[in-house]
């Protein structure tokens, strides 16, 4: 059996951040009774890919189609995209992000993900878990998957930027789903 290369996903503080206040403040309109619950909450991943090395440095939030299931507006993603290139010509979309209630993949997030693939075959899914996992041990909630759905980069490789120029890393590495929870569980909400 060949070896597996091992990916390594270095996300940036200002990610995560725009991930939390995208959940946040919509959360909060919804509470507020200004707008009904979405379908689905997800974003765009910029940042630079070398190799199997992934670093996410920006996000946007992705406009899904109104009244239908959920699927990207890529007109809208072109737009932005554009717009964001401009200003950071370096970096290129290299995944997307949802909010759900864990890091588990469904079976929406894998149909979504698989619309994401047709576009871009290299794309990573993070998934960030809203409820803030299980409380029991101090670890971000999220959980990053391959451009193949059952390839998991678990609480894997992941790297963190923690200021300054080198990241620092909790030692994580990719996973195949095949014998761990990353299956798409059929009918679960997002």
């Amino acid at each position: 059996m060949a070896p597996r290369t091992q990916s390594t996903a270095v996300v940036h503080p200002l990610v995560l951040l725009n991930v939390s206040e995208h959940t946040t403040r919509t959360l909060a309109c919804v509470r507020a009774g200004k707008t009904g619950a979405p379908q689905a909450l997800c974003g765009a991943l910029l940042g630079r890919q070398q190799d199997s090395r992934f670093e996410a440095f920006l996000s946007f939030e992705l406009k899904l189609v109104e009244g239908a299931p959920a699927q990207i507006d890529w007109e809208h993603f072109a737009i932005r995209l554009e717009q964001l290139k401009i200003i950071f010509p370096d970096d290129d979309f290299i995944g997307w992000y949802v909010v759900s209630t864990s890091t588990r993949l469904t079976a929406p997030m894998g149909r979504l993900h698989e619309s994401v693939l047709a576009r871009y075959p290299a794309a990573l899914l993070m998934v960030f878990d809203a409820a803030l996992g299980d409380g029991v041990r101090f670890s971000l909630p999220v959980a990053m998957y391959e451009s193949l759905a059952a390839e998991r980069v678990d609480e894997s490789r992941l790297q963190w930027y923690r200021g300054g120029a080198e990241p620092v890393a909790d030692e994580h590495y990719v996973e195949s789903a095949s014998g761990h929870d990353a299956a798409l569980e059929a009918g679960a909400a997002w």
